[in-house]
Order: structure tokens, then C-alpha cells, then sequence
């Protein structure tokens, strides 16, 4: 069982890798082979709108093969043979397609992959935190030193770099193989049977959307105002380091402080982030502030919404937390994406930040405004707690 532990953080510790990758620098590569930013955001759009239907798609892949580790290892092959292909393509229509088909195996790998985790860890489900602090330390890895990589060999490290990443995920999950695929998502998800679920879910696409602007364009707004490439890797890894330091410190403040307060924190301060990273693109110390507080925008929403969620929405927390990936990841990212490429290419990369703070700023209006109930004045552990009873 130690050695599967050990195999579990490897596969981890791949995958984000090749999300601390494709994160930041694919941008820089499509538009490297001519995409304007309006196609960019498109063709980002379509890997985030992918999460909506990725993890039932491998989940009934995983089902047809009988075994997860299997299934994980033919879905990160697949994602890195459709790469060359990706790379290689100027035209759009094309790209699209081959996008979308990478979305559909890297974006259905992670649940699939969490279920098989959480199997072979059994009574030590407690120790689940400690393998997936494994993926933060490859995203911030990867982001580094490919970083440095594309400073001295070009964009063309990009797609093999991620190639490469996902590759060593592959063969990890086919060491893996022979655990039974019989941890998969519950159906979909009922309708929420109140209205603040409503808004709740309304809030999570809004938050997310805003964040279209930094997964989709923060590597190559970067790099619109001189930064170097590897100067792009370390502000994206200063994020990742911030909301690590966050998951291992916020018990106390997820138990005392009420999920009304915090959910306020942390949508006006992503709220003021974007606002920062609008208004002085050119400071090294104000982007890196605005990247610490990415413990707000991300760690803290992330928290509140997976313990807030299952009381709210009145419903489990498998179901409770595929809703709000549907509705935050999959169509708000994915929704922000796009919206954020047409911003830019009508009215610059600047502007481009300022709609994104007025999408978290209504985000934050409505979570202020709609979401006021007995159920957010008290702390998000305290509402999960009775959402078990």
C-alpha cells in the first residue's frame, strides 16, 4: 500500500505538472502559430467548457475497461499524441477540434483519478490533503522550469514539454492498473430545490468566469509588457505557493469565521486583484501582491464553496461539488475565457482585466445581496458538519 501511496503522488505530481504547463505558456504557443487573441480565447474556451461533460465521458470509459488505472494511462496517452498535431496546425477550424478532443481526455483524467485515489487510501482517507500537495509542487515545478526552458530554447519547448509530462502520468497510471473501476461519479446532479442555491451556483459561475482573463491571457498579457518567460513562470508558481500555504494554515479561520464574511473576502479581494493587475502591469511588486492573493480568489472560494455547497444545494458532497465544477469551471471559466479574448482584441489587454473585475464585482453583489440566510452566518466547517448529520 506505501508503494501505491508513492505511485499516487508521481501521478499527481504529472498531471499538475502538465497543467503548470498548458496553464500558463499555451497561450504563448498558439499565438505563436498565429492565432489572434479572439481564436485563443475560443479555442481555451472549448478545454474549459469540456469540463462540463469530461468526467462522465472517462467515467464511462473507466466502466468499459474495467480499470482505472488502465483507463487514466490510455487517456493521458491519447491527450499527449493529439499535441504534435495541435502544434502543428494554423488552421482554426482544425484546432478547434484536436482542442477539443484534448479537453475531453485531460479534463476528464482528475475526477477519475481522485475516486482511485480515495479507494486505495481507504480508513486513510484523512491523508488524501498530503498526496494532492503533491500536485502543487509539480505545477510549480513545471511552471518554473519551463519557464527558464522556453527563455533559452523558444516556444517550440512548450509542446514538448507537456508531451513529456503527460507521458510520465501515463506510465504511472499503468503501474496502477488492476485496481477495479467501481469508484465513479454519482449521476448528475438533482436541481438545486431553493432559491439561494440558485444564487449560490450564480455566484460560483460569475467568480470563476472572472477568472477567464488570468488561465486564459495572464501568461501573454506578461508577455505583451516585457516579461520574460521565465519571469511568467515564477508569478504563476508565487500563486500556486500562496494557496498551499493557505490549504495547510485555514482550519482555524474555516472554523471561526462565517461563510457570509469569508465568501465576501474572497470575491473582493479577486475583485481588486484583477483591478491591480489592470491598472500597474508594469510593477513587479504590485503582481507579485496580486499573485499572494490568489489564497482569496481561488484557495478561500475554493474551500468555502466544497463545504458551503452540500448544505446549500442539499445534497451530498460528490453531487454538490460536480454542480459547482459544471457550472464554475466548465461554463464560467469557459465563458470568461471567451469573453476575455473579444475584450482584448476590441480594446487591449488592460481593458481586458478591467471586465473581469466587473464580472467578480457582480459576482460579489450578488453574494452579498441574494445569498444573506441563517446558512452563511455560520463558518463553512460548522455548515458541513450539519450537512453530515
Amino acid at each position: 500500500m506505501r508503494g501505491a501511496h508513492g505511485a499516487l503522488k508521481a501521478g499527481y505530481f504529472g498531471y499538475f505538472a502538465a497543467v503548470g504547463v498548458f496553464q500558463p505558456y499555451w497561450s504563448l504557443q498558439l499565438a505563436g502559430q498565429g492565432f489572434a487573441p479572439a481564436a485563443i480565447g475560443t479555442l481555451l474556451a472549448a478545454v474549459s467548457v469540456a469540463r462540463v461533460v469530461a468526467p462522465l465521458v472517462q467515467a464511462r470509459i473507466a466502466g468499459q475497461v474495467g480499470d482505472d488505472g488502465r483507463a487514466l494511462a490510455v487517456a493521458a496517452t491519447l491527450a499527449a499524441l493529439l499535441l504534435p498535431f495541435i502544434a502543428a496546425t494554423r488552421d482554426f477550424r482544425l484546432a478547434l477540434v484536436l482542442m477539443a478532443l484534448y479537453a475531453l481526455a485531460f479534463n476528464g483524467f482528475m475526477p477519475v483519478y481522485d475516486a482511485l485515489a480515495l479507494k486505495l487510501l481507504g480508513a486513510d482517507q484523512h491523508r488524501y490533503g498530503r498526496l494532492r500537495l503533491w500536485g502543487s509542487i509539480g505545477y510549480v515545478a513545471a511552471s518554473a522550469v519551463v519557464g527558464e526552458l522556453i527563455g533559452r530554447g523558444g516556444r517550440a519547448v512548450i509542446p514538448w514539454a507537456l508531451g513529456s509530462c503527460l507521458v510520465g502520468t501515463a506510465i504511472v497510471c499503468r503501474g496502477l492498473s488492476g485496481v477495479a473501476a467501481n469508484a465513479r461519479p454519482e449521476p448528475g446532479p438533482a436541481a438545486p430545490r431553493r432559491a439561494e442555491a440558485v444564487w449560490f451556483v450564480l455566484v460560483c459561475f460569475l467568480q470563476l468566469a472572472s477568472f477567464g482573463a488570468y488561465y486564459g491571457f495572464y501568461g501573454l498579457y506578461l508577455e505583451t509588457y516585457g516579461y520574460s518567460a521565465a519571469a511568467i513562470g515564477r508569478l504563476f508558481a508565487l500563486g500556486v505557493l500562496a494557496e498551499m500555504v493557505f490549504f495547510y494554515a485555514a482550519a482555524p479561520l474555516l472554523a471561526r469565521v462565517s461563510a457570509y464574511r469569508l465568501l465576501a473576502l474572497a470575491i473582493g479581494a479577486t475583485t481588486l486583484r484583477w483591478l491591480l493587475i489592470a491598472g500597474f502591469p508594469r510593477s513587479v511588486l504590485v503582481l507579485a501582491l496580486a499573485q499572494v492573493m490568489h489564497i482569496f480568489g481561488f484557495a478561500l472560494f475554493h474551500s468555502v464553496t466544497v463545504l458551503l455547497g452540500p448544505r446549500l444545494l442539499r445534497m451530498g458532497p460528490e453531487r454538490s461539488q460536480a454542480l459547482v465544477s459544471s457550472a464554475g469551471w466548465g461554463a464560467g471559466v469557459g465563458a470568461g475565457t471567451l469573453l476575455a479574448g473579444r475584450v482584448w482584441q476590441a480594446g487591449g489587454p488592460r481593458l481586458m482585466y478591467g471586465a473581469a473585475a466587473g464580472v467578480a464585482a457582480l459576482a460579489l453583489a450578488v453574494a452579498l445581496t441574494m445569498l444573506r440566510n441563517d446558512q452563511l452566518s455560520r463558518s463553512p466547517a460548522a455548515a458541513a458538519t450539519e450537512a453530515q448529520a
